[in-house]
């Protein structure tokens, strides 16, 4: 059975230098810094005043223009270069998920009654919806697969430009997910606390740190959107 690929890095970036030397491009200041410092704080020593914002927010937000810029291109495959897979990539996974959804489907099919017997009264397909039939469990995943089968195979053999439509970098927030477990480092590094989540009357520390950092980078981020983020990573 073949190895499904899997990208090698999630960004393909040749002309990041050491960000500092870019940083007075930034649109951070000390004071934007001091002023997500004082949101996080508020009123209590979460940042060590000793730490300073300023250089690891301006790296990040580098990077978060970089990989806009990158995403900006008109070269479809400069965009899309930016998600670690290449078409040809892409294809082969569809192929081999066609392959191997194809092989199943006509197992399925070909299935002798008894074996589906012992299934249904194995008593686990349907275990999560108790009032669905075990046989219509056993069709839905029939269907299911013929879905797969045929999405693949078209998928498979989508032209470039299709392909490069549907990549994440169309997505409204590019670069956020580059720039949040920067961040949290950085909130780490600055706290020694791993981030923790607040309520929605009383956000964390690290929700107002995350909220205001976001905020600087140019992303529409409230508390809620946060606290998801802080959610994943401690889940």
């Amino acid at each position: 059975m073949a190895k499904i690929p899997s990208p090698a890095s999630p960004y393909f970036f040749t002309d990041l230098p050491h960000l500092s030397a870019v940083a007075t491009e930034s649109k951070i200041s000390h004071n934007d810094a001091e002023k997500v410092r004082a949101s996080t704080n508020c009123g209590r020593n979460h940042i060590n005043s000793d730490f300073d914002l300023f250089h690891p927010l301006n790296q990040i937000h580098m990077l978060v223009r970089q990989i806009r810029e990158q995403s900006s291109l008109p070269q479809p495959k400069a965009k899309h270069a930016k998600e670690g897979l290449s078409y040809s990539q892409k294809r082969e996974i569809h192929s081999e998920f066609h392959a191997r959804a194809s092989r199943l489907l006509n197992g399925l099919l070909s299935l002798d009654t008894d074996i589906f017997h012992d299934w249904l009264a194995d008593r686990k397909i349907a275990k999560d919806n108790a009032s669905r039939p075990q046989a219509e469990s056993i069709s839905l995943l029939i269907d299911l697969l013929n879905s797969l089968t045929e999405t693949t195979y078209s998928c498979a053999h989508k032209s470039d430009k299709e392909l490069y439509m549907t990549t994440g970098s169309q997505k409204r927030k590019v670069g956020i997910d580059a720039a949040f477990p920067l961040l949290v480092q950085t909130y780490v590094n600055a706290t020694g606390k791993q981030p923790a989540k607040g309520s929605e009357t009383n956000p964390s520390p690290a929700e107002r740190f995350l909220e205001s950092s976001l905020s600087l980078m140019g992303f529409k981020a409230n508390t809620e959107f946060c606290r998801e983020l802080i959610r994943g990573v401690n889940s």
